[in-house]
Parts: C-alpha cells; sequence; structure tokens
C-alpha cells in the first residue's frame, strides 16, 4: 500500500512538473542546519527596503555595485527603488505576472518574464537576461 500511494504521489508531482525526492539523511541536514548561523562581520549593516517583505540588510558598502537583478518582484519593490533613489544603482525586475513595473524610477525597468528554462514566451534564461542588460 504504501509503494501504491508513494508511486501516486510521484506521478501526480510529475504531471505537475514538480520534483519528488527521497529524504535526505539525518546527518546530513543536521550538517547543513549548523551552517545556518550568524557570522560576524567588521562593515555595519544597513537596511534597504520595506519594514516587511522587501527589506533587506546589506553591509554598508555599496560602492562599485553596477546593478541590481530581481527576478520574481510581483508588485513591491521597496528594496529596488530605495536602492536607485538613494545609491543610484540600475535595478532590473523580471516578472511576467505583472504589468508594469512597482517604480516609476527610470533606473528602474521590468522585463515582463518569469526566469527560467522554460522555452515559452512568457520566459528567458537568466544568462540571456543579464546579457541583453550588457552590465555584467
Amino acid at each position: 500500500m504504501k509503494h501504491f500511494i508513494r508511486t501516486g504521489i510521484q506521478r501526480l508531482a510529475a504531471r505537475n512538473e514538480v520534483f519528488v525526492g527521497g529524504l535526505a539523511p539525518k546527518a546530513d541536514v543536521s550538517a547543513a542546519i549548523l551552517l545556518l548561523r550568524p557570522v560576524a562581520i567588521q562593515t555595519p549593516l544597513i537596511r534597504m527596503g520595506g519594514q516587511g517583505d522587501g527589506g533587506y540588510l546589506l553591509p554598508d558598502h555599496l560602492d562599485g555595485i553596477d546593478a541590481c537583478f530581481s527576478p520574481g518582484v510581483d508588485d513591491v519593490a521597496t528594496f529596488e527603488t530605495q536602492l536607485a533613489r538613494d545609491h543610484q544603482i540600475p535595478c532590473f525586475l523580471a516578472d511576467a505576472s505583472v504589468d508594469k513595473a512597482p517604480s516609476e524610477l527610470p533606473l528602474i525597468t521590468i522585463e515582463p518574464k518569469f526566469i527560467g528554462s522554460d522555452p515559452s514566451e512568457n520566459f528567458i534564461g537568466l544568462e540571456d537576461w543579464i546579457a541583453q542588460r550588457q552590465v555584467i
């Protein structure tokens, strides 16, 4: 019975293009979790973006940053807006689920596509997306 249920779940997942794999050994999971610890740095941190979703802590060392690439932004771009407005860093957004960029700043542009390997017209590969911008 267990095999029948597992096979059914795997087939359902495959039809929906979802990968179902085996469980990782407990020792491997524990080792991975131990790697997820805070690390002290000498550079002060600054908060960029909103107070909730779209906000991040970054080292206060943005000199030399040529661009920001943000795939999957939806309708929230508080981080990118602050980055463009306060630091004059161009921000390239990609998301086929929105009609226009969530900010009207000239340094923010949107590619109305998803990032991925799907060959359909709604997708673009990460390397192709970056190459089109000729930044890096």
